[in-house]
């Protein structure tokens, strides 16, 4: 047997074994369906990469799609290449798998050395990747984060990864729907009605993805939310979310970000699923709203009026206490209103998501107590118009008669002051009340602030 032959032999000992249900021609067809390498580039994935590298504090992060026999880069920080040939050993290896395929050293392992972006520049080390798997469970490629050292994963960082790595996925079905829709809408172009008809339809479809399908059961807590657009057939800006985090607390998310259509629909999924990565491993609101900002800036700097309005509180429920700690960018202070009838705002007050790099950003923390509520609102709220705008002071007084009534008695005289003017609002309303339940302990009340980007937490009473 010849050396050569040896070697051969010795690879393919160590490149991983597909599963059974592995079907590579199954895959090659969803890489064309997907039609990723002819859409065009609007910065979303360098935005997602741009996390990806901030996060984990390495030089290199990509989006790579898996062909035949080449490997495309359709993201690339820290490294100039556009494509290579297909060879195993990184993310070529890494598809053949549902987990993530993490490296330490690869100039140590086996798997790993003879792949040329190990052997030769930029002489990779460590590599961590999560495949970007289609809802029919296709391996289109990988979201992989690269360094020249070796190194290791710890604490987080896997679960951000798959977030991130969701989002790219989220993002690649965006793209193909939108090529859907254009494909649609040419061929329906003499059927103008028919064609409104399956536009609204396809909207609201995508408006929904974008929102949680159902308010979450929170221990303790009645929750109502509601999303009213502005208009038939438009996928709007405001957006929001309520998901467990670690450390038995909820992260509670509205947002708004600017313009309409699709683009606005990816901005919305960027802020919307960052902020679930990132708000993983960073208990301050600030400090989520922060990474944020940075990514949305650097990604935006030479484009105009790319920017969002959010408002990030973490629930922390403990047996004898309840906390809410808070932070907005830009956007309306959530409102809480006491068992009493006192109203009162919370949340250390920001300026616009992806406006100003040196932004900085305050927690504010605020114990809530049985019958208390907290209402998030959009500005579609305060701004709606009669024969005059219905504003802060008059939504804080609606607020305060509601002392008593529960999550959806709340959220219902809210959303019919808001609505209540036309069939329609002028703007997209977004609204979510959190109610502690009367029957939940009570804990002392305290306020403080924490500001941020400084990397040292500093406390204000």
């Amino acid at each position: 047997m010849s050396l050569s032959s040896v070697k051969n032999r010795a690879q393919d000992e160590l490149t991983p074994t597909p599963p059974p249900q592995f079907d590579e021609d199954a895959r090659l067809a969803a890489v064309q369906r997907y039609r990723t390498l002819d859409m065009p580039r609007d910065g979303t994935l360098d935005r997602i990469t741009s996390i990806a590298a901030a996060v984990f504090g390495v030089p290199i992060a990509v989006v790579s799609i898996v062909g035949h026999d080449r490997i495309w880069f359709e993201s690339h920080q820290g490294i100039d290449v556009q494509e290579m040939p297909r060879e195993p050993g990184l993310c070529a290896s890494a598809i053949l798998q549902s987990e993530p395929w993490i490296i330490a050293d690869a100039k140590a392992d086996p798997r790993t050395q003879a792949n040329s972006l190990v052997s030769g520049q930029p002489g990779v080390r460590f590599y961590a990747g999560i495949p970007l798997t289609t809802r029919e469970g296709h391996n289109l490629g990988m979201l992989c984060v690269m360094d020249t050292v070796p190194r290791d994963v710890s604490g987080a960082e896997p679960a951000i990864l798959e977030g991130l790595a969701g989002v790219v996925t989220d993002e690649l079905e965006l793209r193909l729907l939108t090529h859907d829709v254009l494909t649609v809408e040419t061929s329906l172009r003499k059927e103008a009605e028919a064609q409104e008809k399956l536009m609204h339809q396809l909207a609201d479809t995508l408006q929904t993805s974008l929102l949680p399908p159902n308010a979450p059961e929170i221990p303790g807590f009645e929750v109502a939310t509601c999303y009213v657009p502005a208009g038939p057939g438009q996928v709007g800006g405001d957006f929001f979310d309520i998901f467990p985090l670690a450390w038995k607390s909820w992260g509670i998310l509205i947002g708004d970000v600017s313009g309409k259509g699709p683009e606005a629909a990816t901005m919305t999924a960027l802020a919307r699923y960052s902020i679930r990565a990132v708000s993983m491993d960073t208990r301050s609101p600030a400090r989520v709203l922060d990474t944020l900002n940075r990514a949305m800036v650097l990604r935006h700097d030479s484009e105009e009026g790319k920017f969002c309005t959010v408002a990030f509180g973490r629930l922390i429920i403990r047996p004898d206490r309840i906390q809410f700690h808070a932070s907005c960018g830009g956007h309306p202070q959530p409102i809480i209103l006491r068992a009493s009838g006192a109203v009162e705002t919370v949340g250390g007050a920001g300026p616009l998501i992806g406006a100003f790099l040196e932004s900085q950003f305050t927690t504010e923390v605020k114990d809530v107590e049985p019958g208390d509520s907290i209402i998030f609102f959009t500005d579609g709220v305060t701004e709606a118009r009669g024969s005059e705008c219905f504003g802060e002071e008059r939504l804080s007084a609606l607020i305060a008669s509601c002392a008593g009534d529960d999550a959806s008695q709340i959220l219902e005289k809210i959303r019919d002051a808001a609505t209540g003017f036309a069939t329609r609002p002028r703007d997209d309303v977004a609204i979510m009340v959190l109610r502690v339940s009367p029957t939940s302990r009570p804990g002392e009340r305290r306020s403080h602030i924490f500001t941020t980007p400084t990397r040292q937490r500093v406390a204000q009473t």
